[in-house]
């Protein structure tokens, strides 16, 4: 067809089929960041909080600081999840 521009509009329907079928990936993705951080910064308190010594609270900061999501899951299973359902915060 003479004057229509084939090639911008493959392009225009190749975003919205990107955006139709990347969103609800990115949006799941976004979820899964968030809870991340809110359980992150969860063991982050809770380790500076409840951890009996100075020294422990410094060493679990650290841990769980710099290691991120993943000195999280290490804080939450080696120290969290071992102590007595009393003396839990939460």
């Amino acid at each position: 067809m003479p004057g229509v521009n084939w090639e911008l509009s493959y392009k225009r329907g190749a975003l919205l089929a990107d955006i139709f079928f990347a969103g609800p990936f990115l949006a799941g993705w976004a979820c899964l960041g968030l809870v991340g951080g809110i359980f992150w910064l969860w063991m982050l308190i809770a380790a500076l909080l409840y951890e009996p010594t100075a020294g422990d609270k410094i060493l679990w900061f650290l841990v769980i600081f710099f290691l991120s999501i993943l000195g999280a899951i290490l804080y939450f299973f080696i120290r969290y999840s071992n102590r007595p359902k009393g003396s839990r915060p939460w």
